[in-house]
């Protein structure tokens, strides 16, 4: 019986030592492929739109307004995950602070009087 999965694997692992020459030999082009193809799968944008983006907010987050070279990571592409529209790009704390207060405004706000609250 033919079994997909299997297939799957046993080619793999037959085009592992393939696939790792041509990554090494074309590094360059499989980065931006992959970016490419993630930004597409992801969020539904294209390189270019990134990079529009990113000239539109020159280069810095949203949020707090820091470079793009004060961080080792690319700056994130912000959604809302239930529209699935993107909102902007944001360093890797800015996205993560969202998220962790569940994209909940109103929690956020809570935190801005909190701390304005607590201010020494």
């Amino acid at each position: 019986m033919y079994n997909h999965k299997e297939y799957q694997k046993k080619w793999r692992e037959s085009h592992k030592s393939y696939k790792r020459e041509w990554a090494q030999k074309n590094k360059g082009k499989y980065k931006e492929y992959l970016k490419s193809y993630n930004l597409q799968k992801n969020y539904g944008i294209t390189t270019e739109e990134y990079n529009q983006l990113f000239i539109k907010q020159n280069g810095c987050c949203k949020i707090c307004g820091k470079h793009q070279s004060e961080f080792q990571r690319s700056l994130a592409v912000d959604h809302c995950h239930n529209t699935k529209k993107v909102r902007g790009l944001l360093c890797h704390h800015c996205n993560s602070a969202i998220g962790h207060l569940f994209e909940n405004v109103s929690i956020m706000e809570n935190a801005i009087s909190y701390i304005k609250e607590n201010v020494n």
